[in-house]
């Protein structure tokens, strides 16, 4: 969905998604509290700022709020050209990677230098593939 403005209104990915998403979640939590509706099980509504970037302010509240909880639902509505049910997310991964080599300075002894960091670009570029 292209980003436009026509009139007072925008149209957008994120206008569409995340914020229609959290519009109808919220309010259909609402309407079970107002109207005092049983559920089977509890209901948690946790809206998080940063899912577009990997959650990295938001990750420790949304493992905390999974540990308790029998199913997930994820409020965006259909996507894609044919108006598909979204069914899966893309994750997140972070790696800590060690390298070891010999100190030395290009000015004075660098030639002495083992520089463990250059296969470090070639090596994240495979990780990623």
């Amino acid at each position: 969905m292209p980003w436009r403005v026509e009139g007072d209104r925008a149209h957008g990915p994120g206008i569409y998604d995340m914020k229609a998403g959290s519009f109808f979640a919220f309010h259909a939590v609402r309407e079970i509290l107002r109207q005092g509706t049983r559920t089977k099980r509890p209901i948690t509504l946790l809206l998080t700022p940063d899912e577009e970037v990997g959650s990295p302010t938001s990750r420790a509240p949304i493992e905390a709020a999974a540990r308790d909880a029998c199913a997930v639902l994820i409020p965006e509505p259909a996507g894609g050209p044919q108006g598909a049910c979204v069914t899966g997310r893309k994750g997140t991964g972070g790696f800590r990677v060690s390298v070891e080599g010999r100190s030395a300075h290009a000015g004075g002894n660098g030639r002495r230098a083992a520089a463990p960091w250059w296969p470090c670009p070639g090596w994240c570029w495979r990780c990623m593939r």
